[in-house]
């Protein structure tokens, strides 16, 4: 159920970032949305922070070759 309520999210985040999708004319509206982006941006950083405990517990960067977690993050991310 997790998983498909996360690629729900993803979905759902994906349209609202697409190209041609619509931004706020007014300062009020885009202030408010950067408010709960910003919210939003929290959340998964906390969930990805959990799930990055998790991956490190289990030592599943070498499932990938990577000597560390972070050596696999940034591969993965291209960060």
């Amino acid at each position: 159920m997790a998983g498909a309520a996360l690629r729900d999210l993803l979905r759902r985040a994906e349209a609202l970032t697409a190209a041609g999708s619509p931004v706020p004319c007014d300062a009020e509206t885009a202030m408010a949305e950067i408010v709960a982006w910003s919210r939003l941006i929290d959340r998964a950083e906390a969930a990805i922070a959990v799930r990055l405990a998790v991956a490190e517990a289990g030592k599943g960067q070498q499932l990938f070759g990577r000597r560390t977690l972070g050596a696999w993050l940034a591969a993965a991310t291209g960060s």
